[in-house]
């Protein structure tokens, strides 16, 4: 780097150092204005992940009673067994994918850095 000739080294080494002590800081978010951090990001996410997985598992129970009334009213029709099995089967895969997303949001807190405390506390 070549510099002017009035400039010496010392004079560089200041300025870069006031350079650097002048960056500009972070604002403050004023009202009404959204302030978006991780550890919000992830209770925010936390909390619609518990609605979603609650929905999700109410869904799953209604599901499985279905594919139990199935059963019952198939009278031994294999057919109709098989129509009621598969009802079962997919509900618990569902619900199985469920539990999975929720832990996902766990995970990517934890490597984030939001420090979730357990699996289904906020």
């Amino acid at each position: 780097m070549k510099l002017p000739h009035r400039m010496s080294a010392a004079g560089a080494a200041a300025l870069i150092a006031l350079s650097a002590a002048a960056q500009p800081s972070i604002p403050e978010p004023e009202a009404g204005e959204v302030s978006a951090s991780i550890p919000e990001f992830y209770s925010a996410a936390c909390v619609a992940s518990n609605w979603i997985f609650a929905f999700v598992l109410i869904l799953g129970v209604i599901f499985i009673l279905f594919g139990a009334f199935q059963f019952m009213a198939s009278r031994g029709d294999e057919e109709r067994v098989a129509t009621a099995r598969r009802s079962v089967t997919f509900t618990l895969v569902g619900i199985s994918v469920a539990v999975l997303a929720k832990s996902l949001i766990y995970v990517v807190g934890n490597f984030l850095g939001a420090d979730p405390t357990s699996f289904f506390e906020c």
